[in-house]
């Protein structure tokens, strides 16, 4: 954007921050540099700046991708972002551009599974037991009803019945006692069975192997897929060559960055089959589409600081 300090003093919507409207005519830039087109500016209409600079998430420096988690509409618009999303598009794109290309029938499978297609890697479990154990929770602090309350009143009513007994009252007035204090008792056994109950489903939800399935949304264990192969052998054994991509989960406990706990992955089912030209296609399919982009992502502009990426 071109604006003429006669229109608008730089230092007024120059800062980070500031909010401008401007009307003018789109032209080819004149100068040279990154930017092919520029805005003259013919109006500038200043509408505001940010008052707190420290929480304000744009600045002239780099920004962390780790920052961008909390401002998602930004991360778009960064290059790096913006790179990835073209790579990852097209890589995308050439996949089932290959399978298609060479007969494979591209297959979903279920991204909520029983299998268990690979034993040996932990997985994220699909449960609803832990939102019910929460409602339960929510009605009973609703009720406005707790244990220590109900002992403090049977304690009360206690005294009230030694009292009545060691003078002359009348008998009905002695039964009525009695009576209301056994019906409060009632009450705190019952809220104490109650809170037996909930803090040992509490405990079994630590235990996996401690809860009733049974009561879960699906009556059995359920977890996000770690692999649809074994759904893509039985559909091979009755279609010919399948292939699925989609996501596939890993909960897995390490901080590295060659270990991701949601992934794409590329699965193809087929009898007697190399599939080495795959990759060699996928690298000239992303560098003939793609160029630019994958020559920014690998010129060290995804580069580490104190163990973060720095984006641009």
């Amino acid at each position: 954007v071109i604006v003429d300090s006669t229109l608008a003093p730089p230092g007024r919507i120059m800062p980070s921050g500031t909010c401008i409207l401007v009307e003018g005519v789109i032209q080819q830039a004149t100068g040279s540099g990154k930017h092919t087109i520029e805005l003259k500016a013919e109006k500038v209409l200043h509408l505001g700046v940010v008052e707190d600079h420290e929480k304000y998430p744009l600045s002239k420096k780099r920004l962390p991708l780790h920052t961008l988690r909390n401002w998602a509409h930004f991360r778009p618009r960064t290059t790096t972002v913006a790179s990835m999303a073209r790579i990852r598009h097209e890589l995308t794109h050439g996949t089932h551009t290959f399978f298609q290309n060479n007969g494979f029938l591209y297959v979903q499978v279920p991204i909520i599974t029983t299998t268990d297609s690979d034993e040996f890697s932990n997985k994220f479990q699909v449960t609803t037991l832990l939102s019910n154990s929460t409602e339960e929770e929510t009605s009973t602090k609703a009720s406005g009803i707790s244990l220590e309350s109900i002992k403090a009143s049977l304690k009360e009513k206690s005294n009230r019945i030694d009292e009545l007994k060691r003078t002359d009252s009348n008998r009905e007035a002695l039964l009525a006692a009695v009576q209301d204090h056994k019906k409060t008792n009632e009450l705190a056994l019952e809220l104490e069975a109650k809170e037996k109950r909930d803090k040992a489903k509490a405990n079994a939800l630590i235990k996996p192997d401690r809860l009733n399935f049974m009561d879960d949304f699906f009556s059995c264990q359920a977890f996000l897929t770690v692999s649809g192969r074994l759904h893509l052998e039985s559909y091979a054994c009755a279609l010919g060559n399948v292939y699925s991509f989609g996501p596939r989960f890993k909960a897995s406990t390490s901080q590295s960055t060659r270990h991701v706990s949601e992934m794409w992955m590329i699965e193809a089912e087929m009898a007697f089959a190399e599939l080495e030209v795959f990759s060699l296609f996928l690298l000239k399919y992303q560098s003939f589409n793609v160029i630019l982009d994958a020559i920014f992502i690998l010129s060290c502009n995804l580069v580490f600081a104190g163990g973060y990426e720095l984006c641009y």
